[in-house]
């Protein structure tokens, strides 16, 4: 359609901003604005283009007085206005608005196409379901067009995944089904994502038959899905295996397996429905089984397809031991012996670097006193190959990897930790002398430098050796300035230089391997509370800044993400992007980021009393310390250790998951606590309420966090906190005893009359103050407990 000259002429008008804006030039962009209102006070567009600007100029205070006005006017908006609008809610961080908007104008123009489409994309950036089935039933009852009739359904079953799961069963889901199934039977439906949607209602109902018949089955699908066959054919087998039809899946593996025998999420979908299927039947029956995977296993370990060469058969047989071991089931003696087994897989895969992490799981298999007869053979081995290696002069890579598996052994089955002092750093040189040799591999050489590193750190954390922990570091500067493509030597380092207080050299490399989106939340840790306890308090205060804005701008974008999922009608992705939105809101890095910001800004960024407290009070949305998620990535630092390692692993992060988490509630509740003593919006009572609960999360952490406990200092172990040296020192009893004074006064001036007489009001006053001669004890109690450990530690003011 062709623009009125009106149009034109504004479009002229406005062009000089639009040109400011996408140059980034907030300033200049304000002014041309000025220059348009100057001359058209009317204009709408330029008014919204100018709080955009402002709100890029992080001026949004002065943008909300520009759009109040705009939309308060009765005039109707034209499409660029419209737009300008949506942009300013979008980078004010306000989708809601946006709804509200559309719905303004679509009430004018109920059967305007394009608003509609809009409104509903709105309710999706706000995971408003109930009005994204409502708009959505609008627009297929008007336009009849067959993806707004799905995103009518697809706005139902997100009411189910979310929603309460008895109505979902009962209701939702039904309705659902019989809406795609409707359009099925009608011929009706056009593309691969409709068929995706009918199969997810038939799982999430647990009809997962019914679904994998379609999928096998149905005409449709073969003239829509473009999914590979093999992802079909794994999806069909999930399908069974959820429905307990496993004599299918056994079937179905089995006779893939032949074709694809290194496909493991085969081998996995044949192991779990064969010992699904064991339990509860006649022995006889059993074996029968059993023998039927054995036999399969064997056969492609003896006749390799093609003559190739491939891992998945040999790593079946292990695992089928160990299951069988798990389950207390009898092995065949088909199986043989699996030390035999554990060689020969490290004989024909020690070229791989993955030989040792494919064999972690299965180092339990190996008998206590066959240990050392095992690992001589893997020596007598990797000598051999040294010898070959000398008398052919070949690539040098082949030889370095199987002494790597020697090396990783030697740890996976404690040799290490049976090794003196002298020993440890007799084998950290052996290590250093292999770095130097890899020349021709940078993976080699950053395997032995973890290997070293872990030796020096276990020399650090055993024996408080810090000059091990300075070689540690030594040595990884070396490794990453050698071997500049080993990312995992710098995160080490970053765990290094915290111990040792050096923030700048943890914020280097983290800036050097260049982390960012999701990883700014599961590798978040190695930086989160570190700047404070070293009294970088504007370091701090920058980075948490940086970080807030990073999740913020990561709702953003998955909401976007969203709406772009509606209008491609990719719905399998919907209920994925919700949950993984859900995991980075919750997480406790981003709420813990917000409450440090605010403790830290209010301390040492702000000069206004009403702003401090402003800032330390937040906004009034309840944070649930119970629900916040743990996202952090601690196998980043590879373990070398087996399954008890790992153990100690799990246990450490669900600590300091929970210290993490009543730390920062402690934080909150103090800001809450003394923000709300001059808070012109909280009462008395709401003080109450704080002081109670901060009172009993006190009591909460004293009895959890004794002053002496401690966690394995591991190498894989976020900063430390020193939450039990905080809460068990005098300083929280002065702070809790002049909060409690503060609330006596609110209390007392709230009680006193206004014609009282002036002594007695401040006599009155004066029995709420706390006892000099307390305060004074509690100071000097303070002032006589020397910190275990010396580090400025800021978990709260």
């Amino acid at each position: 359609m062709s623009k009125s000259s009106d149009q034109i002429v504004l479009e002229r008008r406005l062009k000089p901003i639009y040109d400011a804006i996408d140059a980034g030039s907030n300033k200049k962009a304000m002014q041309e604005a000025d220059k348009v209102l100057k001359k058209h006070p009317s204009t709408h567009c330029a008014k919204v283009l100018k709080a955009l600007a402002l709100i890029r100029a992080d001026r949004v205070n002065e943008a909300w007085p520009l759009i109040d006005e705009v939309e308060s006017a009765k005039d109707d908006f034209d499409e660029n206005t419209l737009q300008a609008l949506c942009h300013c809610f979008k980078e004010a961080y306000t989708p809601e608005r946006i709804s509200a908007l559309y719905e303004k104008v679509c009430a004018r123009y109920p059967k305007n196409e394009q608003y509609l489409t809009h409104l509903f994309m709105s309710y999706v950036r706000v995971r408003n379901y109930k009005q994204q089935q409502k708009t959505a039933l609008a627009l297929y009852k008007e336009f009849q067009r067959n993806p707004y009739y799905f995103w009518n359904v697809m706005s139902i079953v997100m009411q189910a995944i979310t929603g309460d799961q008895n109505l979902a069963q009962s209701t939702l889901y039904p309705l659902a089904e019989k809406m795609v199934a409707k359009m099925i039977e009608s011929n009706l439906v056009q593309a691969e994502a409709e068929c995706d949607l009918y199969v997810l209602i038939l799982e999430n109902s647990g009809q997962y038959a019914k679904a994998a018949l379609f999928l096998e089955g149905d005409g449709l699908v073969r003239r829509h899905m473009k999914h590979p066959a093999q992802f079909l054919f794994c999806n069909i087998l999930r399908l069974y295996q959820l429905q307990g039809d496993h004599g299918t899946v056994i079937d179905r593996s089995i006779s893939e397996l032949k074709n694809n025998p290194d496909d493991w999420s085969l081998w996995t979908f044949l192991f779990d429905s064969t010992f699904a299927s064991v339990k509860g039947i006649e022995e006889e029956a059993k074996k029968r089984l059993l023998d039927r995977v054995v036999e399969r296993i064997l056969s492609l370990v003896d006749e390799p397809l093609n003559k190739i060469l491939l891992r998945g058969p040999y790593l079946a047989r292990l695992t089928l031991i160990r299951k069988l071991l798990e389950n207390e089931i009898v092995a065949s003696n088909l199986l043989g012996d699996p030390h035999e087994y554990l060689f020969e897989y490290i004989r024909l895969f020690h070229t791989k670097p993955c030989c040792y992490v494919d064999l972690k799981p299965f180092l339990f298999l190996i008998k206590d006193d066959r240990i050392d007869n095992f690992m001589q053979r893997v020596s007598d081995f990797v000598t051999m190959l040294k010898e070959k290696y000398n008398q052919e002069k070949g690539k040098t890579t082949n030889m370095h990897w199987a002494d790597i598996v020697y090396q990783c052994l030697q740890r996976g089955l404690g040799f290490h930790e049976k090794l003196s002092s002298i020993e440890k750093r007799q084998a950290v040189t052996y290590m250093i002398k292999m770095i130097g040799s890899c020349s021709d591999s940078d993976l080699a050489a950053a395997v032995y430098a973890h290997l070293a590193a872990n030796l020096l750190w276990d020399l650090y954390a055993d024996n408080g050796n810090t000059d091990a922990l300075y070689e540690l570091i030594l040595l990884l500067e070396w490794v990453v300035k050698n071997h500049p493509s080993d990312p995992i030597s710098a995160v080490v380092l970053c765990k290094a230089y915290s111990t040792i207080g050096v923030t700048t050299q943890v914020q280097r490399f983290m800036r050097a391997l260049d982390i960012k989106y999701v990883q700014r939340d599961t590798l978040g840790y190695l930086l989160y509370g570190l700047l404070e306890q070293y009294g970088r308090f504007s370091s701090a205060i920058i980075h948490y800044t940086e970080l807030a804005a990073f999740f913020d701008q990561t709702e953003k974008e998955v909401s976007e993400c969203l709406t772009t999922a509606y209008k491609n009608g990719s719905f399998a992705q919907v209920p994925r992007l919700v949950e993984f939105l859900n995991k980075i809101s919750k997480s406790f890095i981003a709420v813990g980021v917000d409450i440090q910001s605010r403790a830290l800004s209010a301390c040492f960024a702000i000069d206004k009393v009403q702003l401090v407290i402003d800032t330390m009070y937040g906004d009034e949305e309840l944070i649930d310390f119970l629900e916040l998620e743990d996202n952090r990535d601690f196998g980043i630092i590879p373990s070398f250790n087996t399954d008890r390692e790992q153990q100690r692993l799990n246990e450490m992060k669900q600590r300091t998951y929970r210290e993490q988490c009543d730390a920062m509630k402690l934080s909150h509740l103090l800001m809450k606590s003394v923000a709300a003593i001059g808070h012109s919006k909280c009462t008395l009572k709401n003080l109450s309420v704080y002081l109670d609960q901060l009172k009993k999360h006190v009591e909460h952490c004293r009895q959890t966090y004794k002053e002496d406990g401690s966690l394995p200092n591991l190498l894989q172990s976020p900063p430390p906190l020193h939450l039990g040296e905080l809460i068990n020192t005098p300083k929280m009893d002065l702070l809790m005893l002049l909060l409690k004074s503060a609330s006596s006064v609110l209390e007392c001036s709230e009680h006193i009359s206004s014609n009282i007489i002036e002594h007695v009001y401040e006599e009155k006053l004066l029995h709420c103050l706390p006892n000099v001669t307390e305060v004074e004890e509690l100071v000097i109690d303070q002032r006589n407990n020397k910190p275990k450990n010396f580090k400025f530690c800021i978990l709260s003011l």
